[in-house]
């Protein structure tokens, strides 16, 4: 049980990351004055948009990983 519940809170910490990146890449890409000015130029509009595009993939990876432990954790 215990590696079960590592490996939960392992997806749900990966889950959180990947969202905040998507909501900060994505701000990135509209207002990416403001981003580029608070992060000193690391994330500039065209890096935003490449980090943006290539995280859904993963992203989506992650929530059904985390659907499925949730709905495992529900049944038993």
């Amino acid at each position: 049980m215990e590696k079960y519940r590592i490996i939960k809170t392992s997806v749900d910490i990966l889950l959180m990351v990947f969202i905040v990146l998507y909501i900060l890449t994505g701000f990135g890409v509209t207002e990416y004055r403001i981003v580029e000015s608070v992060t000193f130029s690391v994330l500039l509009k065209p890096v935003s948009h490449i980090i943006h595009s290539n995280l859904i993939i993963p992203f989506i990876a992650l929530l059904i990983i985390h659907v499925l432990l949730s709905t495992k954790k529900s049944i038993s």
